[in-house]
């Protein structure tokens, strides 16, 4: 590829960009697709629906086997998928930060020399060198792993590190449901102020700044936080008399916190769970009950996006939904470098967005977005 190619390539919106990295992987009929994210953070399954999409629209690929963390089994995934590919879900977990998705990884590397391994993009970090070494060692071992990055640090790092492993940079897999939530959310009435935040180890303690500038921001992280579901297939505990009435943990879970609690947004949502693009994915999927947690997932963190007006955010697909929605957003640091390499990257500063180093940029670029929308509200009245 010349530099007038290279060029072009980088001026294309982010989805064909996504598209032509994911060319370069060979073709298949068939493949396993594995690490489901059972857990509650909502870009993890953006990530999970954008692959799928991926394999079962883009590829036309069947999909034999998934497992999560805690369900894999060796030996369904060779008695369904025999030798051939299997794609590792992406994200920001290849490295020692999330050791338990590392661990997992390896796992799955090691014991499947015959099958060509697809990590889907990933942000890199290992700060443990014994953490560094197992993965050197697993990773570069296999005769056909491919290693896509999501930033050029993460490239670079995949380059040193797993020198026999082919690596690739392409954009976050949530791209290629952007088609989906443009045409779904497209007339969705905006107007919240919101500073979603995350409260785990990838936090760097971001504040809202103490200024009347932020008096009318709505603080929360992803909702899905909040529902009783609590990750790797278990539920958090109700009180005993709940326990005892049949179906109470999937009533209060499914219909009161993620409908019934919000009935402005039940009609949507119901749309949403039957939309005719969807169901040719649902029925493909082995997992068909998790996957269609996911997409349902996927409705309620693009929705609390999409009701923006503007977002201040240190979650990566806080800030990716809303550069594919076109709502107004900030980005903030999170722990390592991911939030920073992916914007800087993939130039997120034209598509609506900036990155903020501190709370005087955080205080400014709030002051000049309220100007913005209050001159818009008025040019359109």
């Amino acid at each position: 590829m010349d530099a007038t190619e290279a060029q072009h390539l980088k001026d294309l919106p982010l989805e064909t960009q996504l598209l032509e990295a994911l060319s370069q992987i060979e073709p298949f009929q068939k493949c396993a697709f594995l690490d489901y994210p059972d857990h509650l953070n909502s870009g993890d399954h953006l990530i999970w629906l954008g692959t799928c999409f991926f394999l079962i629209e883009t590829r036309k690929a069947q999909v034999t086997y998934t497992s999560s963390l805690v369900d894999f089994d060796q030996r369904k995934l060779k008695e369904k998928n025999g030798n051939a590919p299997i794609f590792l879900q992406g994200g920001g977990n290849l490295g020692d930060i999330w050791p338990d998705s590392q661990k997992f990884r390896e796992k799955v590397i090691a014991g499947n020399h015959d099958s060509p391994i697809y990590i889907m993009p990933q942000s890199i970090l290992f700060s443990d060198e014994q953490a560094l070494h197992s993965a050197r060692e697993i990773f570069n071992a296999h005769p056909k792993l491919t290693i896509f990055t999501r930033d050029k640090q993460s490239y670079e790092l995949s380059c040193q590190y797993f020198p026999k492993a082919r690596s690739i940079l392409a954009p976050d897999m949530v791209f290629l449901l952007a088609p989906v939530f443009q045409t779904f959310f497209k007339k969705q009435l905006k107007g919240q102020f919101k500073f979603l935040i995350r409260a785990d180890k990838e936090s760097v303690g971001t504040k809202v700044p103490q200024d009347n500038a932020f008096s009318d921001f709505v603080i929360e992280d992803w909702e899905s936080y909040s529902w009783l579901y609590d990750g790797r297939g278990k539920t958090k505990e109700l009180p005993e008399i709940c326990k005892q009435l049949p179906g109470s943990v999937f009533v209060v879970r499914e219909l009161w916190q993620r409908g019934i609690s919000k009935p402005y947004r039940l009609p949507q949502k119901i749309k949403w769970r039957f939309l005719k693009r969807f169901a040719p994915i649902l029925e493909a999927m082995p997992n068909r009950k998790q996957t269609l947690f996911s997409w349902m997932v996927a409705f309620d963190c693009a929705r609390q996006i999409a009701e923006c007006s503007l977002l201040i955010t240190d979650r990566l697909h806080a800030h990716l939904t809303a550069c594919i929605l076109g709502v107004r957003n900030g980005l903030v640091s999170n722990s390592y470098h991911k939030n920073t390499q992916f914007f800087a990257t993939w130039k997120m500063q034209s598509k609506n967005s900036r990155f903020l180093t501190g709370e005087a940029e955080m205080v400014q670029f709030v002051i000049q977005n309220t100007y913005a929308n209050k001159r818009q509200d008025s040019e359109q009245s």
